[in-house]
């Protein structure tokens, strides 16, 4: 297209002045916008409008209500009109137009309640660790150089009974450790007779199966209830319980020999207890077995002819195999480093009744009561929600 030829009548003064004119009229030309009234962009436009809704609600119900007949049937239309469509549009739009205000609130009152919860169970965590009561039983009678996991029943005489007196105290007690050594220290026979003993005598609730050898001391292998232990052996050496049901003697259960809710005895009665138990000629015997039997092993003795018991030695092996019984799961490691907000928190993570707590090289340092632990959180929980206003 080609351009339309200038008028030479029109100066260049009147050629700018008219072209600024012509560029500060351009914009008088453009679509109005269209704006929402003031009301509807407040910052209270969404109470203005739920107002409006429950008003015309309201005004509706009232014609109605004026133009209704007076049949019991269009009463209840009435009454189903107003339960079932008012109320609900009410409220549901009450909460979409309020839906940010109350989504703000709700945050914040859970930030502070999470800050609230978190505080509260760092204070209540903070406790101090119950560790089990723990039995240790002197196994070995010195003056005599007699050990009652290796005696023979002959050598078991009255003046052993010291080592029986510690069985007697009324003081119940948690735990008590069983050390296998080199596996040449326990026999299964002597484990389920003094499993009994130990839970009848003191009320023993838990055994803590260790091992030490010229590397380590004390390493831990596992837990285990005495009465599973003693009916686990039960189940796989037989003769065991029918020995010790043999070995009690009449009257013992009548009420002048019981001393405890455990049923504990004298301990006069508890030594003549074991020592019929391994009297029993499916226990011991004082010469080689002439049975082709694989569980009798020999114990020599010094200065004295060997004996042969019906059992097995209790090594890391055996202990393993008895999984079912002896859960070796069940510890902690714990660290000086730790706080005692962590220690706790670690203990109540763990399983069972009891949790061990061992080093970095797994060696025995305590018994815990897990319950009892739970139950000093609870109570420090409990104390701190009621001071809290």
């Amino acid at each position: 297209m080609s351009e339309e030829p200038e008028d030479p009548t029109v100066s260049k003064s009147e050629k700018s002045d008219f072209k600024r004119a012509r560029e500060s009229t351009k914009g008088e030309h453009k679509p109005q916008e269209h704006t929402l009234p003031t009301w509807l962009t407040s910052r209270t436009w969404q109470v203005n409008l739920l107002l409006v809704v429950i008003s015309l609600v309201i005004v509706s119900l009232l014609v109605l209500l004026l133009l209704q007949p007076a049949s019991a049937a269009s009463k209840q239309v009435i009454n189903l009109i107003q339960i079932v469509i008012s109320w609900p549009v009410v409220i549901v739009l009450a909460l979409f137009l309020l839906y940010k205000p109350i989504s703000r609130f709700l945050e914040s009152l859970g930030q502070n309640f999470q800050t609230v919860k978190i505080s509260v169970l760092q204070f209540a965590l903070e406790v101090s660790r119950p560790s089990a009561k723990k039995f240790t039983p002197d196994w070995l009678d010195t003056s005599a150089g007699v050990d009652l996991r290796l005696t023979a029943a002959d050598d078991i005489v009255s003046g052993m009974l010291s080592l029986f007196e510690q069985f007697k105290d009324n003081e119940m007690l948690d735990y008590a450790l069983i050390d296998i050594g080199d596996g040449k220290k326990w026999l299964t026979s002597r484990l389920f007779i003094f499993a009994i003993m130990l839970e009848r005598m003191r009320g023993l609730r838990r055994l803590v199966f260790v091992q030490t050898t010229p590397d380590a001391y004390q390493r831990f292998l596992g837990t285990a209830s005495p009465l599973e232990v003693r009916w686990k052996l039960a189940m796989l050496y037989p003769w065991l319980e029918l020995a010790y049901t043999q070995a009690l003697p009449s009257g013992y259960f009548s009420p002048l020999s019981i001393r405890s809710v455990s049923g504990a005895v004298d301990p006069l009665r508890a030594q003549s207890i074991v020592q019929a138990f391994l009297k029993d000629p499916s226990i011991q015997l004082g010469s080689k077995p002439t049975q082709d039997d694989r569980n009798w092993e020999e114990i020599t003795r010094p200065n004295k002819p060997p004996f042969w018991e019906h059992a097995d030695w209790i090594d890391r092996a055996w202990i393993y195999k008895q999984e079912d019984v002896i859960h070796r799961k069940t510890f902690c490691k714990s660290s000086p480093n730790d706080s005692p907000t962590e220690q706790t928190k670690a203990i109540l993570k763990g399983n069972g009744t009891f949790v061990a707590l061992v080093d970095e090289e797994k060696q025995f340092e305590d018994l815990v009561d897990r319950y009892n632990l739970l139950e000093k959180v609870v109570t420090n929980l409990r104390k701190e929600l009621d001071d809290k206003p």
